[in-house]
């Protein structure tokens, strides 16, 4: 069995009070994203690699980071907030520091930010990812949960569509989501999360439940 990691997730504290979190030296204040400063954005992710140990005890699940991106853009300390396994909870962060950033900013000006990551471990095998079309039926939604708008966001008059594209597995779950159209960071975590929650009927190829990529799109309006 071959084994994969599912998309790697960044996640940010979206609608927390701004202000600094810690100090991790002198003059280096730890900020939240919130109305004056603004979330890191991936630039260069690394994937993790499975150790050999828990593929053979089966280990599968999320492992949860909180890290600190420093104002150059780089990683600075992780710590484990959702353990897994000893060793993939250390491979996880050993990868984490090597991710690049765009850093968040405050005032215009780059600041050390606290976001949160999931890295997520499986082994489930990597089979064909289809598109709708040429006998293959789209995933129809059965539950679908709408974004927050966070208050912030809203006063700032920040309005408009996320374009998300994930796929849908065989037991009705989306994973592997992506912004394909981004908004503000904000708003585009906040649509990432609610299509986390959102369940469909699979889509199907000669009568059989398949992995079917789709695009979804999300709108924020004040009215």
């Amino acid at each position: 069995m071959q084994s994969i990691l599912i998309l790697t997730v960044l996640t940010a504290f979206a609608g927390a009070a701004a202000g600094p979190a810690v100090a991790q030296s002198a003059g280096d204040q730890v900020y939240k994203p919130g109305e004056e400063v603004t979330a890191p954005t991936v630039v260069k992710d690394v994937k993790p690699n499975y150790t050999p140990d828990a593929m053979r005890r089966r280990v599968q699940g999320l492992v949860g980071m909180s890290c600190v991106v420093k104002a150059d853009g780089n990683v600075g300390g992780c710590t484990v907030t959702r353990p897994l396994d000893d060793a993939l909870d250390q491979e996880a962060v050993r990868v984490a520091k090597q991710w690049q950033f765009k850093p968040g900013t405050k005032d215009g000006k780059p600041v050390a930010v606290e976001v949160s990551i999931e890295m997520s471990f499986t082994m489930r095998e990597n089979p064909t990812v289809f598109k709708p079309g040429a006998g293959v039926s789209s995933p129809l939604v059965i539950r679908e949960v709408k974004p927050e708008y966070p208050a912030d966001v809203m006063r700032e008059g920040i309005q408009g569509t996320v374009e998300l594209e994930g796929v849908v597995q065989i037991d009705g779950t989306i994973d592997n989501i992506r912004v394909t159209r981004r908004l503000d960071d904000r708003l585009d975590h906040e649509a990432i999360k609610a299509l986390g929650d959102w369940r469909f009927r699979p889509g199907q190829k000669d009568g059989q439940a398949v992995r079917v990529r789709i695009s979804i799109e999300m709108s924020f309006s004040a009215r």
